[in-house]
């Protein structure tokens, strides 16, 4: 965005040695990417996809694979996603690939699983809170990340609903509250230390050799599966099934 371009020009002119960005688009506009280019200074990115600078790949791609292949081997069918973020960019390896692998499986058609909302944990209660009132509700949500996790998992008790008996929830990150919800909350870890660690080597190793090559490092993220994710329950599982053709 333009507030973003001008946080990183007046950054630029404070004289720093280098920068760390932490990349909230897919890709920098042109003609940043241009303009960070032309000062020389030494810049390393962390991002889900390639990118011109060295940079630290962490994506959650093959995480929020993992996790959704998990729902589907309980039996879920209808897996919704409460999609809480300031700009639709945050998580776009997270919903693409929701929607990717459900695709795949032959269960991709109902939008409506699919819940786009504010990034507070008011937002995520009162969409968890309406998805959930639904008499074709989702069996399995995915939550953007662990914090509105807990806000769904507030929604869904106050609902009457029991995690996981009635409803699996799964979030992203990993953060500490996530080993001490009821039940425990089944993640996909971010590591955001690491990929925090590898930054700044990458970045101290390009201030001291200015002439390397292109570095790049990637920081894979996993599956820690806990409580709050079950079986889907039988009576709920053949309703409005859509099972790809053969």
């Amino acid at each position: 965005s333009k507030q973003e371009a001008n946080a990183i020009r007046d950054m630029i002119r404070q004289r720093v040695d280098g920068l760390i960005l932490l990349a909230a688009a897919k890709y920098l506009l042109p003609e940043l990417t241009d303009y960070l280019r032309e000062t020389g200074r030494p810049i390393v990115e962390i991002t889900a996809t390639r990118a011109e600078f060295d940079h630290v790949i962490h994506g959650y791609s093959s995480g929020t694979r993992a996790l959704i292949e998990h729902l589907l081997e309980l039996g879920h069918q209808r897996i919704g996603f409460i999609y809480g973020v300031t700009q639709d960019v945050q998580g776009f390896d997270r919903l693409l690939t929701y929607r990717q692998v459900l695709q795949e499986a032959g269960l991709s058609g109902d939008d409506s699983l699919e819940v786009h909302c504010g990034d507070t944990l008011k937002d995520a209660y009162q969409a968890a809170y309406s998805l959930l009132r639904r008499p074709d509700r989702p069996t399995a949500l995915l939550v953007i990340n662990d914090m509105l996790a807990m806000a769904v998992m507030r929604a869904a008790a106050d609902l009457g609903l029991r995690i996981p008996h009635d409803l699996s929830v799964a979030g992203f990150d990993d953060i500490p509250f996530s080993s001490y919800t009821f039940p425990r909350l089944t993640t996909v870890s971010g590591k955001a230390e690491e990929s925090g660690e590898n930054a700044v080597q990458l970045l101290l190793r390009r201030i001291a050799e200015p002439g390397r090559p292109q570095q790049v490092t990637s920081v894979e993220v996993k599956l820690i599966v806990r409580e709050s994710t079950g079986p889907v329950k039988m009576s709920e599982a053949a309703p409005n099934r859509r099972v790809r053709q053969q």
